[in-house]
């Protein structure tokens, strides 16, 4: 193990999490998966490119939006967006407001959580399993 990484494990300032042996070599079915649990582990999802109706980026997304709903998924609002962000917002993710404070960021992500009628994250959990 890098000891790069391993010093900021001791420090807990890096987690790593897999359902999937350290040894696994890259698969898509287990990327796709993966993104079910960065999704439940977030307060919120952040898209800040994804092409349009194809890849990783935009296929979590999508499922997200559809069928998870665990937590509110922003796209990138400044720059050129492109189709990808602008057919995610018209799915449903919201435009990000890109706060400029530690406390305009808490508050954005306090505001959608506690509006959005979110169940706990054990249950969301859960559901990765179905």
């Amino acid at each position: 193990m890098n000891r790069e990484h391993r010093d900021l494990l001791m420090d807990n300032k890096l987690v790593l999490i897999s359902p999937y042996d350290p040894s696994a070599g890259f698969n898509i079915g287990h990327a796709m998966q993966r993104n079910k649990l960065i999704y439940a582990l977030a307060d919120a999802a952040l898209v800040v490119n994804s092409d349009h109706g194809k890849g990783g980026t935009w296929a979590g997304a999508i499922e997200q939006l559809e069928k998870l709903h665990f937590v509110p998924v922003y796209v990138r609002t400044d720059g050129d967006t492109g189709p990808g962000l602008e057919g995610l917002r018209l799915k449903g993710a919201l435009p990000w407001p890109n706060p400029t404070t530690p406390e305009d960021f808490a508050e954005t992500l306090t505001e959608r959580a506690s509006g959005s009628g979110q169940s706990c994250k054990t249950e969301q959990l859960s559901l990765l399993e179905t």
